[in-house]
């Protein structure tokens, strides 16, 4: 049988395997390299070759040649496994970059109401104020409130609570853009920042949310059960906040006005005072 025709045969015969395809390539690679290396060693002994002249000489040449061809393909396999290595160690980095990428979400978030949780708060607040301060740029900050929540938990238990928690993060969201910044803040409290937007516009944003959460009504053993909230709104001012605590003052202290006049109210820190708006 003609000898083409048998090779024909033989690979119609066996499937190609990919896998012994990359050893045979790898394979070839190595013996390329062990030959260059043992070409680059063997040249001084091809060169010595010329005065050997006798029987001993010529031996010695011989065993010259085979521990050159094995220190080549000993360097040739040691670079092989270098490579292997290096590719190794890049995959276990880049796998070790995903996972604490992963960790630092998990960590950032909470995972009851999928907003950011407070151990952002001071640095995401400390940043957008700084953004403002140096590029003279606008920021208001919200902060939301639950009210009668601590009285609801007694009388329904923690389960309740939990739902309107998370509803309320979604009113939150469906209210905001998507670069607004929703943080949870305690147990029944969120702070909303609005980069690039002053207070009138806050005020529109804060009336979304209150009006939201005042239609919605839970249901509970056969009971409706409204749920209300009251928000403090404050427009970052670069002369007045020196740092996030004073931010986080002038919240604290404009929800409390808000509070103090009734549930479901908005309170707004205006350069003359507070204005409350009802519900």
């Amino acid at each position: 049988m003609p000898c083409p025709l048998l090779l024909l045969m033989v690979f119609n015969l066996a499937p190609i395997n990919i896998g012994d395809l990359k050893r045979g390539f790898h394979m070839l690679k190595k013996i390329l390299i062990a030959v260059g290396f043992f070409c680059l060693f063997f040249s001084p002994v091809l060169i010595l070759s010329f005065v050997a002249f006798t029987v001993f000489h010529q031996i010695i040449l011989i065993l010259s040649i085979a521990v050159l061809g094995w220190v080549a393909y000993y360097v040739s396999d040691l670079l092989s496994e270098r490579d292997r290595l290096t590719r190794e160690v890049f995959f276990h980095i880049y796998e070790l970059k995903k996972a604490k990428e992963t960790l630092q979400s998990c960590l950032a978030t909470d995972t009851q109401t999928q907003a950011y949780n407070e151990r952002l708060l001071d640095s995401r607040l400390t940043e957008e104020c700084e953004r403002a301060r140096r590029y003279k740029r606008s920021v208001s900050i919200l902060i939301v409130a639950m009210d009668s929540l601590a009285k609801l938990t007694k009388e329904y238990g923690t389960n309740l609570p939990e739902v309107i928690i998370q509803e309320v993060a979604e009113f939150l969201r469906e209210n905001t853009r998507s670069v607004d910044i929703i943080i949870r803040k305690g147990e029944d409290r969120f702070v909303v920042i609005l980069p690039e937007t002053q207070l009138d516009p806050s005020r529109i944003v804060a009336e979304r949310i209150r009006y939201a959460v005042d239609k919605k009504v839970f249901k509970i053993e056969g009971q409706a059960i409204k749920v209300t909230v009251s928000i403090g709104i404050i427009q970052f001012d670069s002369e007045t906040h020196r740092d996030k605590e004073d931010v986080l003052r002038s919240l604290e202290e404009t929800l409390g006005r808000a509070r103090r006049v009734g549930p479901n109210q908005i309170a707004a820190l205006t350069p003359s005072g507070l204005a409350e708006k009802g519900s």
